[in-house]
């Protein structure tokens, strides 16, 4: 099945159960249409603090005004957009256009965080919570694509297979957050050591690690894209997710890539068409439902290509052992003396 086939059959199984579409559709509304969560006051008694002091050297009077840009736009943000957080994550079109929000036809006013300690703690929260609602939206993918192209395939009830994924998915956060750590500290540590004896071998090395990461981060980004679909498609735990992921990417270098970079292109070029649709309420109706359907066909399609040559390598797997059992058999000592038998009573 080539690229485009895939991404056809991907809206098929979508434009057959418009339900999937639900928690992207609802997501929005809320994000769009419901209470504020901020912590602007917060962050303006963190900004009083940060004034450039007089007779601040350039660098720093840049980096501190660079500092009080970024407090003012988390003074700004919606707290509730971290529900559209996690891997893959809902595809959310006011996170993704407007986090902090678009003008809704309902004023439903602010819900004001009222200390640092509530704030982490329900940074925390709507995080997990959105990992687990992720996980109902791609467990009820992976299921339609499963129940589309295996219909006979045993499966594990719902519930079980959303806790699984979701323990699985967090897993999976840590494992790259432990890696992002263990690799970024040691080269951290360097450059601002070699910053006090020289800043500009330090700044150096510093933008040669940004290179470094960027580049493991895209080439993980690549070969772990389907470990999700592995863990529903397969139920498997995550570390065999990774595995098979990266030996289908492998086995399907070009294909892959191609879907990859289509998924991302399409991603991106949609949330700006839809972006200029919010200029009035019914636009963004019509954007968010309109994005619910074009992102979760994508979501759809890349269950379709994993499923389809995950079973490719499988099936050559299979061939290739029973090629490698019939040569040993070939080969045992008990074969070859029954041939020497059979040549001598003839």
């Amino acid at each position: 099945m080539g690229i485009i086939d895939t991404l056809s059959a991907g809206y098929r199984v979508i434009a057959r159960r418009w339900w999937l579409l639900a928690i992207p559709v609802l997501l929005d509304l809320f994000l769009w249409m419901g209470p504020r969560l901020g912590i602007a006051g917060l962050v303006r008694d963190l900004a009083v603090s940060l004034n450039v002091p007089a007779g601040a050297s350039q660098e720093m009077a840049g980096a501190l005004q660079q500092t009080q840009y970024i407090l003012d736009q988390l003074a700004r943000a919606n707290l509730w957009v971290l529900l559209a957080w996690g891997i893959p994550g809902i595809p959310s079109l006011i996170a993704a256009v407007a986090p902090a929000g678009l003008a809704a036809p309902i004023a439903a006013g602010t819900i004001q965080v009222g200390n640092a300690l509530q704030a982490v703690g329900l940074v925390l929260a709507l995080m997990l919570v959105g990992v687990l609602l992720s996980s109902v939206y791609v467990v009820g993918i992976g299921s339609a694509v499963l129940q589309e192209y295996e219909p006979g395939a045993s499966r594990r009830p719902f519930g079980r297979l959303v806790l699984s994924t979701w323990g699985q998915l967090l897993l999976f956060l840590l494992i790259i957050l432990l890696a992002a750590l263990m690799f970024s500290v040691p080269f951290l540590l360097l450059g601002g050591l070699l910053a006090l004896v020289n800043p500009a071998v330090g700044m150096g090395v510093l933008n040669l690690f940004s290179l470094l990461m960027l580049a493991v981060g895209v080439w993980m980004a690549v070969y772990l894209f389907f470990a999700v679909d592995s863990i529903i498609i397969n139920g498997v735990h995550i570390l065999r997710a990774m595995w098979n992921s990266a030996n289908v990417v492998l086995r399907n270098f070009w294909p892959a890539l191609g879907l990859i970079i289509l998924i991302q292109v399409i991603s991106v070029g949609m949330s700006l068409i839809w972006k200029e649709l919010t200029f009035s309420p019914w636009g963004t109706a019509f954007a968010i439902l309109a994005n619910a359907f074009i992102s979760t066909g994508l979501v759809a399609a890349s269950f379709i290509f994993y499923l389809d040559r995950f079973k490719r390598w499988q099936t050559q797997q299979q061939a290739a052992l029973l090629a490698w059992r019939r040569w040993q058999e070939g080969q045992s000592p008990t074969h070859n003396q029954n041939n020497q038998d059979d040549g001598e009573d003839s």
